[in-house]
């Protein structure tokens, strides 16, 4: 999977979650190796009480912190000339929960491709800047 392509799966209340043991992204606070212990050791009522980053589950960047409507307003706007196809674009960034259709949106006017070459870095910043703060190298 892309770098793009797994930040824009970071919505509003959806976190993802990169787990040292498994080295694998998911939606789960915990990874399957610490799940499985809690359940060997009958500990499911305290797998609530854990925090959603610890040194082996590390969240990636929220929501709020990537502005994904800020970038794909300013894509609208730089590179989609056509009348119809700005205006539904916006429109589905005025939406509340707006991610997945603008991507649907931009592969059916096939736009997706262009998207993906033009801010491929700026999210490859963001991820790379939380490597770095998390001290995690893949």
């Amino acid at each position: 999977m892309k770098i793009i392509e797994l930040l824009l799966k970071i919505k509003p209340r959806v976190d993802i979650f990169y787990h040292r043991d498994t080295k694998k992204f998911d939606y789960q606070p915990i990874s399957d190796i610490q799940l499985k212990i809690i359940k060997q050791k009958g500990l499911e009522e305290s797998c609530k009480l854990l925090e959603k980053t610890d040194d082996n589950n590390i969240r990636l960047p929220r929501y709020e912190d990537i502005h994904h409507n800020d970038i794909m307003r300013e894509f609208v706007k730089e590179f989609v000339d056509e009348k119809d196809t700005r205006k539904c674009l916006f429109g589905i960034l005025s939406r509340r929960d707006y991610i997945d259709d603008f991507i649907q949106a931009l592969k059916d006017f096939d736009l997706y491709e262009l998207f993906e070459d033009v801010y491929s870095e700026y999210y490859g910043n963001i991820f790379n800047d939380w490597l770095l703060y998390n001290k995690i190298e893949l």
